[in-house]
Order: structure tokens, then C-alpha cells, then sequence
């Protein structure tokens, strides 16, 4: 669909404004031989392919259901890749999301929040009614099941309901075992409520790794996420001696860092264990490339088996007013650094030689410039004009400064362009 304000389209050359995909598609743009004006974000198609057979794989091994939390992403392009490489369904976090979903083709969404407003429930109710479609909706209170059901009574349709499990201090969730237990029975005793199954969240809570394990072992420090998964083992248990679960009822839980944790917890209890990690498909050069389970190399090691980083941002030198100090021009309104400050990897000259960065970091941003700082005395020469690549840490809050995305292969060639829809 042509946007309309076809100028506002970021990190793309006047010539794609009226027909983003075609144009992209159809170029033979280059983003290092500076086709496109910068700043612009990437993402690697082969690192992208890598990602879905990787973690579609380590599912498979370990007998367990993924459905991607697509708040990571939401481009919908993405959506269909992860179905057709096996995903079980999509995880959203609000209706409009799940509506991105269920457009993109997913059959089975885990909504991952309570639903109580009358628009969210509306919406809600119209993708429930349709055939073939599955919504589980997290409740964490008799409010929310009350809701669900009544939205059932309204639709003549039975509402598919995760109670969820929450940590005590973090987000949603009921606190104890007797509210769960309590919840899980008065939804046993209500019409149009279907008892999927339970859910929780982990990753709330602190996730570090052995540096030097080559099995990449979890250490000291996951005590209190192991602590936690126990105690939602404990609970699942008691309700299946109740009656109220059974082996086959749906268990999900599993951000990006720790679903191994999870897995290891969680999986000998349920036939139907669904994780919704998220990260996997572009991975980082942040905090997932330190923490994932999955986490290999640097970018120029990529390993077999793992995930590889597949976002990229470039930017160019726009000046260089002090020794030791270079502006790059891009800022908050195109990275993020919730999780870290974007790092630079390579220098393109304008004569195309490229350069690994050596000694410099980022340690500032504005909206539309960061300055870089040199760390060392052997840093890597800057001239104003320059390309440089940067890797991002944490995806989430860095693909949600974009509306469109650009694919493209390990010769940064265009391939095409996803567009977000956040």
C-alpha cells in the first residue's frame, strides 16, 4: 500500500517513495557502495535464514513449541517466515498486534496480557470468530476470566484462557499457588472459558552466563530464575494432582535468554511446552550475544548451531572537530541503547576499503548524532565521509525506530524491505 506521505520513508532514495517493495526489489541498490542515504537499518538475509533453522532445530531436539513473541520484530513479512519454519504460532503482547498476527497468517496467537477494555475486547471477538483461528488470552484475576467469558457468551464462542503465574515485585500474574489453584478452578466452573493451560515470564529477572563454560552453562546467578521456574513447577504439579491440568494442557514461559532454563524446569511436565522467545530471529551484538543459549562467535566467527547477529545499522562520519572525537549521524531517533550503546564494527572508506573498527566507542547520543570516543592508541583512522556499521544490542527497542526495514545479502545488496508495523 502506497503510504500517505510517501516522503516520510526512512533510510530509502526518493525513487522507492511511491512503490516501497518494487523499488527495493527491483534497483540493484547497493547500501556499501552508497545507494541509500544514511542513516539505514539492515538486516542480513542469510543470518535471518541461519536463525529460523537454528532455533526451529533446538525446538525439535528438545521437544518443545515455539510461538515468537512478535512484538521483536513486527513485520509480518518476518511472521510468515517463522510459521513456515515450524513455528507452532505467534505471541503478541495488545489486540492490534494480534491483529498484525492474524493477518500475517497465524493460526494460533498466545496474547500474552490480560484483555479488559471494551475496544481490545471487541477486537478480540472478531478474530475469535473466525473458524480456524485460536486466541489464548493470559488471566490473572476472576475480573479477567469474568471478561473473557462474558465476551464468549456475546460471541457464542469458547474463549481459550492461560492463567498466568507472575514473579512477586515484577509485572503480571497471580503471586502464589492458591490464586492460581483458586483462578483454574472457578474457570472449570464457567461457561464459554476453555482452560488452556498456564503461562509465565522469567525474564524479568536477572540472566548471566558463564564467560568461559563451552557448554555455555547457566551459573550462580540464575539461582532466583531457577527458583522461580521451581516454584511454577510446583504449582503445575499440584494443579494436574487436582485435576484441573492434565499432561497435555499447554505450559508456556521463556523469554530469550533462559528458555533452556525453562525447558529443563518445565518440559517433564507437559506434553505441550511453548516458548516465546522472541530475539532469536535477528540475535544482537549486545545483550543476547553475551546471554543467549544459543549465542556463538563474533561476527566474523559465525558458528555452526548458533544464532547469528543479523541487524545492522550504518551511518556516516559527518565530522571530526577534535582528536579522539568523530560525530556519526545517527542518533535515538534511529538506535537504541536501553540495553548497551550501539557498537561500531567496520569502517567503508569512500574508496570502499573496509576496515574492522579497533578503539572506538560510542558514549553519547542525541537524537541525531552520537559521538564516538577513541579507547584506545592503536583506533582505527576516521574521515569525515565515511561509512561506518554498527551492531545493536537488544532488538526490540532497536527495530521499533523503523518503518521499513532493508534486506540485504553478504555483498549488502538490496533484496528487499520489510515494513514494521509498531
Amino acid at each position: 500500500m502506497m503510504p500517505r506521505w510517501p516522503f516520510a520513508v526512512k533510510g530509502l532514495p526518493p525513487s522507492a517513495w511511491a512503490s516501497i517493495d518494487e523499488s527495493a526489489k527491483n534497483a540493484g541498490w547497493n547500501v556499501a557502495k552508497g545507494d541509500l542515504p544514511l542513516p539505514v537499518l539492515t538486516v542480513s538475509s542469510s543470518a535471518i535464514r541461519n536463525n529460523l533453522d537454528v532455533m526451529a532445530q533446538w525446538c525439535r531436539d528438545h521437544e518443545c513449541y515455539l510461538a515468537p513473541h512478535g512484538k521483536t520484530t513486527m513485520a509480518p513479512e518476518l511472521f510468515g517466515r517463522q510459521l513456515d519454519a515450524g513455528a507452532w504460532g505467534i505471541t503478541v503482547a495488545t489486540v492490534r498486534q494480534m491483529a498484525v498476527a492474524h493477518a500475517a497468517g497465524a493460526k494460533r496467537i498466545i496474547l500474552a496480557n490480560q484483555v479488559v477494555g471494551d475496544a481490545e475486547l471487541i477486537m478480540l471477538g472478531d478474530v475469535l470468530s473466525e473458524h480456524g483461528v485460536s486466541v489464548m488470552v493470559f488471566v490473572d484475576s476472576f475480573t479477567g476470566l469474568e471478561l473473557a467469558a462474558a465476551l464468549g457468551e456475546r460471541r457464542g464462542v469458547q474463549v481459550p484462557i492461560l492463567i498466568e503465574l507472575g514473579v512477586a515485585g515484577g509485572r503480571t500474574g497471580v503471586r502464589d499457588e492458591v490464586e492460581m489453584l483458586n483462578l483454574l478452578k472457578k474457570a472449570r466452573q464457567i461457561d464459554f472459558i476453555d482452560v488452556a493451560g498456564v503461562s509465565a515470564f522469567e525474564g524479568v529477572l536477572p540472566t548471566l552466563r558463564s564467560e568461559s563454560s563451552e557448554t555455555r552453562s547457566p551459573i550462580a546467578e540464575d539461582a532466583a530464575i531457577r527458583s522461580f521456574l521451581n516454584e511454577v513447577a510446583d504449582s503445575i504439579k499440584k494443579a494436574q494432582a487436582e485435576g484441573l491440568l492434565t499432561r497435555s494442557s499447554i505450559v508456556t514461559a521463556g523469554g530469550s535468554l533462559a528458555f533452556d532454563l525453562v525447558v529443563e524446569t518445565l518440559g517433564p511436565l507437559t506434553d505441550s511446552l511453548v516458548l516465546r522467545s522472541g530475539c532469536y530471529i535477528t540475535h544482537d551484538h549486545g545483550l543476547y550475544s553475551t546471554l543467549s543459549p544459543l549465542r556463538g562467535g563474533e561476527a566474523t566467527e559465525l558458528q555452526v548451531g548458533a544464532l547469528w547477529p543479523a541487524i545492522n545499522l550504518w551511518a556516516r562520519v559527518t565530522s571530526a572537530p577534535e582528536p579522539g572525537l568523530v560525530i556519526v549521524g545517527f542518533g535515538k531517533r534511529d538506535a537504541n541503547e536501553d540495553a548497551g550503546s550501539p557498537v561500531p564494527l567496520v569502517r567503508v572508506s569512500a574508496e570502499g576499503v573496509r576496515d574492522v573498527v579497533v578503539g572506538w566507542r560510542v558514549d553519547r547520543m542525541w537524537d541525531q548524532h552520537a559521538r564516538l570516543r577513541i579507547d584506545s592508541s592503536n583506533a582505527t583512522r576516521f574521515d569525515v565521509g565515511d561509512m561506518v556499521i554498527f551492531g545493536v544490542s537488544h532488538p526490540c527497542t532497536a527495530l521499533d525506530k523503523w518503518r521499513t526495514i532493508v534486506e540485504i545479502d553478504d555483498g549488502d545488496n538490496v533484496l528487499g524491505v520489510l515494513e514494521t508495523f509498531f
